[in-house]
Parts: structure tokens; C-alpha cells; sequence
């Protein structure tokens, strides 16, 4: 776990992007229950994706500690590229992508552009619930996040 200077469990922003309704609200619940100290940003299309990234990065203290994209968010040659914006701007903002498709090389073009997860999502609801509280249990109780996502290290 992740705690603040003071002790406290530190607040981990987690920001949505997902055309599907259904999909936010499953995904805030479980963000919820998986970490009490969490912050959720929304958007539902790539050009608010990009200014809410853009208004957080001035911001700061509110920049997400994890983005989870949906694959549909925009069409497929526009998802490549704002992908490719998002990993230049910001390199060290844990990025998962949730999809329908599960074909080889869309997983294996997502992994080479820098996302850190590919969720192929269950066709069953009771398959996906189970996906995302995986998921949710993964990156906000198991691994720990970059305190400052925007404190690029000199590599």
C-alpha cells in the first residue's frame, strides 16, 4: 500500500475514458471498493481525454496516477495516434486498455505503443464484473504507482 507522508493511505486518481456507461459505473464502483482514497476523473471522447490530461498536467495535484482506456474511445487510427501523444506527453502514467477484440496483433500493437495492460473485455457480465475488480485490485492494492506521474527521472 501506498501511504502520504502523514501516514494516511495516499489518494490515487484514476481516470476513465469510455464511451460505454455501463463500463464507468462498473469500473467507479470497483475503484471505490479496491482503494477508499480514490479520485475519479471521466471522459468519453479522445479530445477530452487530451485536455483533461492537459488541464491535470496544470494542475498537478490532480494528474492520474492510472488512465484505463477503452479501445473504442475513438476510431482505430485515431486511438493509435492519441495513444502515441499520450505516451510522449506522458511518459510515466500507468496506461491499461480494456477492448472487445481480442486479436493478436491489435494486443501486441497496444503493448508495443506502451501500455502497461491489455483487457480483453468477457463477453459474460458476471465474467467482465470479475475482470475489473481483478483489475482494480491489481493497480490500486497490489503494485505501487508513481507518487508523481509528471516527475519525469533523467533516464
Amino acid at each position: 500500500m501506498d501511504f502520504a507522508q502523514d501516514g494516511h493511505l495516499r489518494t490515487i486518481y484514476v481516470l476513465v475514458a469510455t464511451t460505454d456507461p455501463t463500463d464507468r459505473q462498473l469500473i467507479t464502483q470497483h475503484v471505490q471498493t479496491a482503494r477508499a482514497r480514490s479520485k475519479l476523473l471521466y471522459c468519453s471522447t479522445a479530445s477530452e481525454l487530451l485536455e483533461c490530461l492537459h488541464t491535470a498536467d496544470i494542475e498537478y495535484h490532480n494528474f492520474p496516477h492510472l488512465l484505463v482506456l477503452d479501445l473504442n474511445i475513438a476510431p482505430r487510427a485515431i486511438f493509435w495516434l492519441l495513444l502515441q501523444e499520450i505516451r510522449t506527453s506522458y511518459r510515466l502514467l500507468s496506461l491499461v486498455v480494456i477492448g472487445v477484440e481480442q486479436s493478436e496483433e491489435l494486443i501486441k500493437q497496444a503493448y508495443s505503443s506502451g501500455v502497461h495492460s491489455f483487457l480483453c473485455k468477457a463477453d459474460s457480465p458476471n465474467e467482465w464484473k470479475k475482470q475489473v475488480d481483478d483489475l482494480t485490485q491489481y493497480w490500486l492494492q497490489t503494485v505501487s504507482l508513481p507518487k508523481h506521474p509528471l516527475i519525469d527521472q533523467q533516464l
